[in-house]
């Protein structure tokens, strides 16, 4: 069995490429199963957070522990949302991280819309915090997050739901998530 891909791990989760053709869930007549196969390949027991049809490939989260809780936290979009931001670009996680706790940051982040150019001046802020990101990065970021929800909701299909493919408006939707 080829090894399954890992996009992104902590301490309580991993979010995995599932490949297209292998089940989730094992059962009666299924050789090969996510659940089973994704354990083997870590050496210890995972816990499915969700399921993707045998035949779609895409983002599959999986819990290290007790999966109730990852369930509950994935049933809000606005989480999930969050949690494939995270995935897709470092920076800009740890920006979020670090405004979460410094309200005159987040401020100073939000007067960048105000700028000129506001995707430059949200890249300069982020650099001058230590997180840094060009442009031509933030496009491409959401660019490749698009292209892995669709993957992951539609078996690749070309129309993206608006907005999936602007990861500076994720950005800013993450940030007013945040409370």
């Amino acid at each position: 069995m080829e090894q399954i891909q890992i996009l992104f791990e902590n301490d309580e989760i991993i979010v995995l490429n599932k490949p297209s053709g292998l089940a989730v869930q094992g059962g009666e007549n299924i050789s090969h199963s996510l659940d089973k196969d994704f354990s083997d390949q870590l050496g210890y027991k995972i816990y499915l957070v969700h399921r993707l049809d045998k035949d779609t490939a895409g983002i599959n989260d999986c819990s290290k522990k007790f999966k109730g809780r990852w369930k509950m936290a994935f049933a809000d979009n606005s989480t999930r949302y969050s949690l494939i931001n995270d995935i897709m670009n470092d920076s800009l996680t740890l920006l979020l991280e670090k405004a979460k706790k410094d309200k005159a940051l987040k401020e100073r982040i939000y007067a960048t819309r105000e700028d000129k150019s506001p995707v430059k001046a949200l890249c300069a802020l982020a650099t001058a915090e230590g997180f840094p990101i060009t442009a031509a990065e933030l496009i491409y970021e959401g660019e490749e997050s698009c292209a892995a929800m669709l993957r992951s909701v539609n078996g690749g299909d070309v129309e993206a739901p608006e907005g999936w493919d602007d990861m500076y408006e994720l950005f800013f939707a993450a940030l007013d998530y945040m409370g």
